[in-house]
């Protein structure tokens, strides 16, 4: 019983516009049938059936409109966090093979050829202007003086940097692969 209620719910607009133009052109047509004491309100009666069931009509129109906005920003919040999570999975799971390649590379650090290398000054300037991303100082003597650093401190630091660049880079493609899938889920 409520199914075809509904459904006259949802044509009820449609069906006021259509008898206030049809009583219209029925008092129109017909007005020298109609007394005179029915004239007016039967053309008021029109009027307001049809503006009635026009702005019924809109009405519905914008609460139909607003509900598919809805659905539409619900399913790509849905698809967002679909594609968020897709990428944080990959993301850690990069993550983690970059953690399984640095414990094994840090394994091959040994101190036995410390005594064999003697790192000079010159190296340790070098590599820490470079890491702080200034220009050396020229001026500072390049005569081969041993540092005191060892071999194997300078091998985990460059092993260390490396692979912060490698995690810096993955969560940049994870980033850049996140930009696509939101463009391809949302065009």
């Amino acid at each position: 019983m409520i199914g075809w209620w509904d459904s006259f719910l949802d044509y009820i607009s449609i069906i006021m516009i259509i008898s206030g133009i049809a009583l219209g052109l029925i008092q129109h047509y017909f007005s020298k049938l109609v007394p005179i004491i029915y004239k007016l309100p039967a053309a008021l009666l029109a009027i307001a059936l049809f503006t009635g069931g026009v702005y019924l009509k809109g009405y519905e129109d914008r609460v139909s409109s607003e509900k598919e906005q809805n659905n539409i920003v619900k399913q790509t919040i849905i698809k967002q966090k679909v594609v968020t999570k897709e990428v944080v999975k990959w993301l850690v799971k990069e993550q983690e093979k970059q953690d399984d390649k640095h414990e094994k590379i840090a394994k091959e650090i040994t101190t036995k050829d410390d005594h064999m290398c003697v790192v000079p000054q010159s190296f340790v300037r070098v590599h820490n202007a470079g890491a702080e991303n200034v220009v050396p100082d020229t001026a500072t003597r390049i005569d081969g003086a041993p540092s005191g650093v060892e071999i194997s401190t300078v091998e985990k630091t460059v092993i260390d940097n490396y692979d912060t660049y490698h995690k810096i880079a993955n969560q940049l493609k994870a980033w850049q692969k996140w930009a696509k899938e939101q463009k391809k889920a949302n065009p």
